[in-house]
C-alpha cells in the first residue's frame, strides 16, 4: 500500500460515500481564512446593488479592519459578527433577486470565512451557473480552503492519527471534489483502520478525479495501484485484474514498479484460471 505526500497544486472530488459528513463550522478554515487581505472580486458579476456593496465593506474591515477610522483587525467575536453582517445583507439581495450572481458571490465568501463549508459549496455552485466567467476566481477559493484541511492529513498518516485526518478529509471534499490527493490520503487512513470498502471507494474516486487531468498521471497511478493491490487482498480478483493491467497501461513506469506490477498481476490471473496468460508474464 503506497502513502504519498501532498503535492503543490495550482489552481483546479465527485463525493465519495464515506466522505460526505461534514461538521458545519470548521475551525481550521475560520482561522485560516481570517489570515490576510481582503481582495475584491475579478470577475463580472451580475445583479449587485447597494446591499452587496455594503456586502464587500463588511468583509474587507472584517479582515482588515477599517482604515478610514485606524482600527486595526477586529478580535474573533467582533470579525464574526460583521461577516454575519455581510451575510445578512447579501442574503436580502438573492431573496429579491434569485439570479443575482453578486449576491450569491457574497453568501459564498461570507459563508468561507465563517467556516460554513456546505453554505459555500452551495453559493459558491450558483455563482458559476449565473456567471460562468467566474469559474476560475471562485475555483481559487475553492482550493485554497481545500489546501488548508488537506495539506495537514499527510503528517497526521505518518502519526497513524487516521480519525483525526478522515475528519479533515470528509471537509474538504465538501468545498472542492476535482483533485485526487484527498480521496487518496483518505483511502490510506480507511485502509489502515481496517475499512476496506471504504478504502475502496476513495482509491477509486482518487483515480477519477486524477483521470481528468494528464498531468496528474502519477497520482492516478498510485490510486490505481492501491486499488489493485485492495481488491486482490479482499479476493475481489476479476476486478484486481483489470486495475493492474490498467497500472501498467496507464503511464511509463521503472522497470522495478513494472516487473513487481506484473508479478502481482501474474498471481491474480492464476486465482481466476487464467493460467496461461499468467505464465506469459
Amino acid at each position: 500500500m503506497r502513502t504519498t505526500g501532498l503535492p503543490v497544486l495550482a489552481l483546479a472530488f465527485l463525493v465519495a460515500q464515506p466522505l460526505t459528513a461534514q461538521t458545519v463550522y470548521n475551525p481550521t478554515i475560520v482561522r485560516y481564512m481570517a489570515v490576510g487581505k481582503y481582495t475584491s472580486s475579478l470577475c463580472p458579476l451580475k445583479g449587485g446593488d447597494f446591499r452587496t456593496s455594503g456586502a464587500s465593506t463588511y468583509l474587507k474591515t472584517a479582515i482588515e479592519g477599517n482604515a478610514d477610522v485606524g482600527s486595526g483587525k477586529p478580535d474573533d467575536k467582533r470579525r464574526s459578527e460583521i461577516i454575519k453582517k455581510a451575510l445578512s445583507v447579501a442574503t436580502e439581495t438573492a431573496v429579491a433577486n434569485p439570479e443575482s450572481a453578486s449576491a450569491w458571490y457574497y453568501i459564498g465568501r461570507a459563508n468561507l470565512y465563517l467556516g460554513d463549508l456546505r453554505g459555500a459549496d452551495s453559493a459558491f455552485t450558483k455563482v458559476v451557473a449565473l456567471s460562468p466567467d467566474c469559474a476560475g476566481e471562485i475555483g481559487g477559493f475553492r482550493q485554497k480552503a481545500w489546501t488548508a484541511l488537506v495539506s495537514p492529513t499527510s503528517a497526521l498518516l505518518k502519526e497513524e492519527k487516521y480519525d483525526s485526518a478522515l475528519t479533515l478529509l470528509r471537509d474538504a471534499a465538501i468545498i472542492s471534489r476535482d483533485y485526487p490527493q484527498g480521496f487518496f490520503n483518505a483511502g490510506v487512513a480507511y485502509y489502515n483502520l481496517k475499512q476496506n470498502d471504504s478504502a475502496i471507494i476513495s482509491f477509486k474516486a482518487a483515480q477519477k478525479a486524477a483521470s481528468a487531468r494528464p498531468e496528474l498521471a502519477k497520482d492516478k497511478a498510485n490510486a490505481t495501484f492501491n486499488l489493485a493491490t485492495l481488491l486482490q487482498q479482499v479476493g475481489r480478483n476479476d476486478e484486481a485484474v483489470t486495475e493492474y493491467k490498467n497500472y501498467l497501461a496507464g503511464m511509463q513506469l521503472d522497470a522495478a514498479a513494472t516487473n513487481s506490477a506484473k508479478q502481482q498481476l501474474a498471481v491474480v490471473l492464476r486465482l481466476t484460471g487464467k493460467t496461461s496468460e499468467a505464465s506469459v508474464l
